[in-house]
């Protein structure tokens, strides 16, 4: 037990007392500024007062410049020696570091890994850290082609999303993801859902019009009464450079109130 460590490392004698809760203070301050600051430069000094916390402080160094062309091998080799050594102690503050250092590798292994750590944290994180845990992991599946699990992700961001710009983002990723899929039904349902709750989402209309004027099983007719509703709500929607190109690709013909789509 620890007992035993405190003896054989000497951690009793009484010059060491009050290091050891030097050393766990730099250490928290260290993750304090690292997870929740942001502030690296900070980190990376704390990280170094610590003892065995020099993995973190190179880690904060990485985070730092943000620029790891030509060293993604290094980079990788330090991720994996710092999760080696983490105390089980401060396991959770440990992989919310790393899963910061796997975000900046944009790789697949990457992203595995990042989500691997990402689940395991879910299970005892904050409600806040959750929810960090839950866009990133929207991000990470996407990218190792778990789509399904992706989708799930994003779902549950606008449970508490609530600006509208965001809120459209996830619409329009939550679309291309159904798409991906092959599922072009759920896609147009989910369009339609954020056209109904967004008043205002101009791309989202624009998505709307081109996945039905792209999908040949849909009658001509049914688009342009699509596009008819649209220029309806919101007029300007004409002068988007997006909707020129939909005109031109689809033969989209306005005259007035008359409205048809050829191709």
């Amino acid at each position: 037990g620890e007992d035993s460590e405190e003896k054989t490392s000497g951690e009793n004698e009484p010059g060491n007392r009050g290091s050891k809760r030097a050393d766990e203070l730099a250490k928290e301050l260290g993750f304090l500024y690292f997870l929740e600051k942001q502030d690296y430069k900070k980190a990376k000094e704390y990280f170094l007062e610590a003892e065995e916390a020099e993995g973190l402080a190179d880690l904060s160094e990485y985070m730092l410049t943000k620029n790891i062309s030509g060293r993604e091998g290094d980079f990788l080799i330090l991720l994996q020696e710092i999760e080696k050594s983490a105390p089980s102690g401060d396991k959770e503050s440990y992989n919310l570091c790393l899963i910061e250092g796997y975000r900046i590798l944009n790789s697949e292994e990457a992203a595995k890994n990042m989500v691997r750590l990402c689940e395991i944290c879910e299970k005892t994180a904050s409600e806040d850290i959750k929810r960090r845990l839950t866009t990133y992991m929207a991000y990470g599946y996407e990218t190792t082609g778990e789509m399904v699990k992706s989708a799930e992700k994003y779902m549950d961001m606008l449970t508490w999303t609530d600006t509208d710009a965001a809120r459209e983002e996830i619409y329009k990723k939550l679309v291309s993801l159904r798409q991906e899929m092959g599922k072009a039904d759920a896609a147009g349902t989910i369009c339609r859902q954020g056209i109904e709750e967004l008043k205002g989402s101009v791309e989202l209309r624009l998505m709307h019009i081109a996945m039905q004027c792209a999908d040949e099983g849909i009658e001509r007719e049914v688009c342009a009464q699509t596009v008819r509703g649209y220029i309806e709500e919101m007029p300007e929607i004409t002068e988007e450079e997006a909707f020129k190109k939909l005109v031109r690709e689809y033969g989209i013909v306005i005259e007035g109130e008359d409205i048809w789509v050829g191709r």
